[in-house]
């Protein structure tokens, strides 16, 4: 058995699928040692969108023929890959928030510059020389930098540049290292009190998680993916009407109809209940029939963590499951 390395994955499948695997990239995998399954993440990008499930049988099987792991199975999930300017300037904003939270309090738009070109993205940041000094020295800032180029396919090139002009004013490094530590305090017990206990966590269904749950009464609306854990109550199976027109042999457009199951359920972490809906996917009839097994697995009184968005839509708010893990709280 090989070792999995995303890079040597990588390049064996980029020699053995072709140039078109430039336009995919493999994210990694883990192992469910529950369900005996190997779970691997693609990421694609905009441009082959049209193409990417015409692609998906040669990459898998490519992918099983230099893993040669037997007697386990396979899950491979998908993800659409998009970046513009835009978007990543709202990113390196939210992360200066989170991690360096001082700096943002005069930080001005002009201060953070995105521009894209052929080779990639550049981002400038304006700072004083101890401010750029101490980020490009983090660890968050390391981290950041590499998880954006692993889950994207363009390169990023950061500059920081010592802003000028009489008016700003200069933090020593002391200053900013007794401001990081006095923040990260804070942080630790502000997170301790956000964060839902649980163990023993087995994945079953949709998205890994990877991350610890918060408690429901810090659950927001309208926000990126969320973790939240609870029990199980009122836990339905419902169905709706699936539409899909297709070309018949005759060359005309034929629309049918298939009922499609979904479930409803209430998480409660013992303080606060939350209405979840979750809506089964699977690429084939089989995959539908193994993914409704394992749904069915569950019921009232089954603690569960799960990831979703929590929406709001026709004025209800319901969190929308694209992932579950079975778990204990504690």
């Amino acid at each position: 058995m090989v070792k999995l390395n995303p890079i040597d994955i990588c390049n064996f499948l980029a020699s053995r699928v072709g140039p078109e695997y430039n336009r995919v990239k493999f994210r990694g995998c883990i192992f469910n040692a529950t369900t005996n399954e190997l779970i691997s993440t693609f990421l694609y990008n905009e441009s082959i969108k049209a193409k990417i499930s015409g692609m998906k049988a040669r990459l898998e099987q490519e992918f099983k023929t230099m893993v040669e792991i037997p007697e386990i199975s396979y899950l491979f999930l998908y993800k659409q890959c998009y970046m513009d300017e835009v978007r990543l300037k709202v990113l390196i904003t939210e992360f200066l928030r989170k991690n360096f939270s001082f700096l943002t309090l005069d930080l001005e738009d002009d201060d953070l510059i995105v521009t894209e070109g052929e080779e990639g993205f550049t981002v400038k940041l304006c700072l004083s020389k101890q401010t750029s000094d101490y980020i490009k020295g983090s660890k968050a800032y390391k981290t950041f930098a590499e998880d954006l180029c692993d889950n994207n396919f363009v390169t990023f090139n950061f500059l920081f540049e010592e802003r000028g002009g009489v008016n700003q004013k200069e933090l020593t490094l002391d200053d900013i290292e007794k401001f990081a530590e006095s923040k990260l305090a804070a942080n630790k017990e502000d997170k301790v009190d956000k964060v839902c206990k649980v163990s023993d966590r087995a994945y079953l269904l949709g998205a890994p998680i990877k991350e610890r749950p918060i408690k429901l009464e810090f659950l927001k609306v309208g926000v990126q993916e969320q973790i939240i854990a609870g029990t199980i109550s009122f836990f339905t199976k419902r169905e709706f009407m699936k539409k899909k027109t297709v070309t018949n042999e005759n060359g005309d457009e034929v629309t049918t109809e298939k009922a499609t199951p979904y479930w409803t359920f209430v998480l409660d972490d013992g303080n606060r209940k939350q209405s979840c809906v979750y809506f089964l996917s699977g690429r084939t009839d089989e995959a539908m029939r193994k993914n409704i097994d394992r749904i069915e697995t569950l019921e009232d009184g089954r603690i569960i963590c799960v990831v979703g968005i929590n929406e709001e839509r026709n004025g209800r708010v319901n969190f929308n499951v694209r992932g579950i893990s079975t778990c204990r709280m504690d």
